[in-house]
């Protein structure tokens, strides 16, 4: 979507799909959203045909996020110490899927870095301004 107007239109992709080349002329809008609609959709949430789904991600990544000394693999980023931070997912997966712990854990992170590599490598840094 580019201003509120729909600039293209997928049917249903798979898997076996793969990826597939898209080009849009985006030259001259200011707001542009990607809308997700989906044959896939079982209880109102979007997941992969091989059940994949962002539900699924969350509920693997955040006691990692809560507890990093759990995580099993050593350690593989630079600035180590200063992560995690505010992750924007935590906040966007509270809030759809109901999740308060998400939303807990969340506020309890730090929101900014002193570190330029660790500023640069946070991309969302205001996701309250995307609810």
């Amino acid at each position: 979507m580019g201003d509120g107007r729909e600039l293209w239109h997928s049917e249903v992709l798979k898997k076996a799909n793969g990826a597939i080349p898209v080009k849009v002329a985006v030259a001259g809008v200011q707001r542009l959203q990607l809308v997700v609609k989906n044959g896939a959709n079982v209880n109102g949430r979007i997941h992969g045909d091989d059940g994949r789904s962002m539900r699924r991600a969350m509920e693997y990544v955040a006691p990692f996020i809560r507890d990093k000394k759990s995580w099993p693999l050593k350690a593989d980023v630079m600035y180590d110490s200063e992560w995690p931070m505010r992750q924007s997912s935590l906040l966007f997966a509270g809030l759809a899927f109901g999740r308060a712990d998400s939303l807990e854990l969340w506020k309890k992170l730090p929101a900014d870095s002193r570190v330029e590599e660790v500023v640069r490598n946070f991309f969302v840094r205001q996701p309250v301004l995307w609810v």
